[in-house]
C-alpha cells in the first residue's frame, strides 16, 4: 500500500467510523441552487443552508459541483457555469457576488469538514451548453437509433477527457473528496455508433438484434459497454495520481451508485467490482434508485459485501422527494405513521446490510424545515429505524396502498409505482427507445 492509499485509507476509516452514541454518520447532499433563488435571499442563503446543517449535526456535507452546467467558477476553456445565465436573474446574481464553492471551501475550514463535492457524471439537458454544441456526435443513441441528448458517450476519449478535467480542477481547487454520481443517469452508456460498431469488429454481432427477455442473454455486451466507464475511471485515478503527488494532497473517490443487483448494475455501465479491485475507487455512495423494469429492488446487502471484500467502505443513502412534494408528499411528518414508515425500513434496511455512513440526498430543503429536519433524524439510528417502521406497518390498513410501501425514500429520479416518471424506464425485449 502507497502512502497515498494509506491516507486515503485512513481518512475513510475516520469518516466512516461511528459517532459516540453509536450511530452512523450522516452525510448530507445539499443541491444548493435547488430551492427557489429569490433576489432578497442572495445574501443570506449559502449561510442558512450550511448552519442548518450544522444545527442538525450532520458531519459532512456534500457541496453540488454540477452537471452539464458547473455549480462553481471553472477556469476551463469550453465550460459552462451558472456565470453564463441571464445576469438579472438571481442565481446567476448569487454565483458571481458569493462563489458559492469558494464559500462553502472556507466554511467547511473553519468547522472541521472536509470539503466534498458532488459531479453529475452524464446528466446534460438538451445539448444547450458549450461543450454539448460544440460535440453533437457524442451525443448517447438508443438501439432503435433515436438521439438521446440528455447523455453522451464514455466510448468517446473528447468526453471522458472533459469530465477528467473537471474532476481534476476540483482537486486543485480545494476538494477533498470527489463524489462522481453516476446516479445521473443510467444507463450510462446505451447503443451510440462507436459502441455499436466497436462489439461488431470484436464479436461480429449487432447488439441491436438481441430480442431477449433474460438480462443473461445481454451481459456480454453490457460488460462491453462497462469496460468504456472503467477506462475512464483508470484516466481518472491515473490523473489524481499525478496531481496528488504535485500538490502533496490526497483525494478520495466515491461514485454514488444505484443500489441495483449486480447484473442490473453491469447493464447500467458499472462494473464495481473492478472498480473496487483495481483501487479506482475509495468507497460508494448507494442511492435507491429504480431505473428499469427488470429489477425494482434494492440490493444494499451485495453492494456491502462487495466494499468490504475490498477493504473499502460503503455509504448508503435516501432520497427524500416524497417529503419534499413529489407524488407520495403525504407520506412525510404529518401523515400517519403508516404512510411514514416505507422511509425507516428502507434505512433500516441498509443498516441491517451494515452501510458505514448514512447519505441524505437533497438536505438543501430539509434542514432549513425543522419538521423534516427531525423527521429524517433517526435515519443513522438502527434502533430507531426499526422501531418507527414496525410501529407503521403495524397501523398500516390490511390493504396497504402499494406507493406507500415502495415509493418514499427512493431516488428523486426513479420511476416507480405511484411515483412520477421522471427518469426512463428501461426494459428488454424488441428494440425500442428505452430498451436495455
Amino acid at each position: 500500500m502507497t502512502d497515498r492509499q494509506r491516507h486515503r485509507s485512513e481518512w475513510l476509516r475516520q469518516f466512516s467510523a461511528r459517532r459516540d452514541d453509536g450511530n452512523l454518520q450522516v452525510w448530507g447532499i445539499s443541491e444548493w441552487f435547488n430551492e427557489p433563488v429569490e433576489l432578497d435571499t442572495i445574501d443570506r442563503r449559502l449561510p442558512e443552508q450550511l448552519q442548518a446543517h450544522l444545527k442538525y449535526d450532520v458531519d459532512q456535507v456534500v457541496w453540488d459541483a454540477g452537471r452539464s452546467e458547473l455549480a462553481y467558477h471553472s477556469d476551463l476553456p469550453g465550460t459552462t457555469t451558472f456565470g453564463d445565465r441571464d445576469p438579472s436573474t438571481p442565481l446567476h446574481q448569487l454565483f458571481t457576488k458569493h462563489r458559492p464553492f469558494e464559500y462553502y471551501k472556507n466554511w467547511c475550514q473553519a468547522h472541521d469538514k472536509c470539503a466534498i463535492m458532488r459531479l453529475c457524471m452524464n446528466r446534460w439537458y438538451g445539448g444547450e451548453d458549450k461543450f454539448a454544441k460544440a460535440h453533437p456526435d457524442f451525443a448517447e443513441r438508443a438501439p432503435n437509433g433515436e438521439v438521446d441528448k440528455s447523455r453522451m458517450c464514455y466510448a468517446i476519449p473528447g468526453l471522458r477527457q472533459e469530465r477528467r478535467e473537471i474532476l481534476l480542477e476540483l482537486h486543485r481547487k480545494g476538494a477533498d473528496v470527489l463524489i462522481l454520481d453516476f446516479c445521473r443517469q443510467p444507463p450510462i452508456l446505451k447503443y451510440h455508433p462507436t459502441l455499436v460498431e466497436g462489439w461488431q469488429k470484436e464479436s461480429g454481432t449487432d447488439p441491436r438484434e438481441i430480442v431477449s427477455y433474460d438480462i443473461r442473454d445481454y451481459l456480454d455486451w453490457f460488460r462491453y459497454r462497462a469496460n468504456f466507464l472503467t477506462e475512464f475511471m483508470r484516466e481518472l485515478r491515473a490523473g489524481l495520481l499525478e496531481q496528488e503527488a504535485e500538490l502533496g494532497r490526497p483525494c478520495c473517490l466515491i461514485p454514488r451508485i444505484p443500489d441495483s443487483s449486480p447484473i442490473l448494475t453491469i447493464a447500467a455501465g458499472i462494473d464495481v467490482e473492478t472498480w473496487l479491485r483495481e483501487d479506482l475507487a475509495d468507497a460508494t455512495m448507494l442511492s435507491p434508485l429504480v431505473w428499469s423494469e427488470v429489477d425494482m429492488g434494492s440490493h444494499p446487502e451485495y453492494h456491502v459485501e462487495v466494499c468490504h471484500r475490498y477493504g473499502k467502505a460503503c455509504i448508503g443513502g435516501i432520497g427524500t422527494l416524497a417529503l419534499l412534494g413529489g407524488s407520495s408528499s403525504d407520506s412525510g411528518p404529518t401523515a400517519p405513521p403508516w404512510k411514514q414508515f416505507a422511509f425507516y425500513l428502507r434505512a433500516f434496511r441498509q443498516h441491517q446490510a451494515g452501510v458505514d455512513a448514512m447519505s441524505i440526498y437533497q438536505t438543501d430543503g430539509i434542514y432549513t424545515r425543522e419538521e423534516l429536519a427531525e423527521f429524517v433524524r433517526p435515519f443513522n439510528d438502527a434502533a430507531a429505524c426499526e422501531r418507527l417502521a414496525v410501529a407503521g406497518i403495524e397501523q398500516a390498513p390490511e390493504e396497504l396502498p402499494r406507493r406507500f410501501g415502495f415509493a418514499p425514500g427512493l431516488d428523486c429520479h426513479s420511476t416507480a409505482w405511484g411515483y412520477p416518471p421522471s427518469g426512463r424506464f428501461y426494459y428488454l425485449g424488441p428494440v425500442g427507445s428505452e430498451r436495455l
